[in-house]
């Protein structure tokens, strides 16, 4: 309850707006001028954030691991949000479900409106239904 709690705040402190609950899967939606930043931005505090609870409480279970998939596109707002009528929102589904390894994903798309000083951070790493997804990395070239 605390980690879901830790990442819906951070996601709305951001401007990020829940659209999807469940108890395995959560999804966001950003809006506005700094949409890309600010879902960048928090996406990455809940990395960091994961990473501080674990290393404070000792509370996540040997299994847990978080996978984030970045996208961008436009979203029609639908009042039954189970409904996916946006390829954008419905491509996220497939990215997070394509493989189970953790860590921050974007595509091609959202990688392609990033501020340029994030651009370094990411590595190719896979294609998914035509669309080139890149991983989130630290190393010495991009510290």
């Amino acid at each position: 309850r605390n980690i879901r709690k830790f990442i819906n705040n951070t996601a709305e402190s951001y401007s990020g707006m829940k659209w999807i609950d469940k108890e395995d899967f959560n999804m966001y939606t950003f809006v506005g001028k700094n949409l890309v930043s600010n879902c960048f931005v928090a996406a990455l505090r809940i990395l960091i954030g994961m990473v501080t609870y674990n290393i404070a409480q000792k509370s996540l279970p040997n299994d847990f691991s978080i996978r984030i998939a970045l996208n961008y596109g436009e979203a029609k707002y639908e009042a039954n949000k189970e409904v996916l009528v946006s390829s954008s929102l419905n491509y996220n589904v497939h990215t997070v479900n394509f493989d189970s390894r953790p860590g921050l994903y974007v595509s091609e798309f959202f990688h392609a409106n990033m501020d340029e000083k994030s651009l370094g951070y990411f590595d190719y790493d896979f294609e998914l239904e035509g669309i080139h997804n890149l991983k989130f990395t630290l190393s010495q070239e991009n510290l």
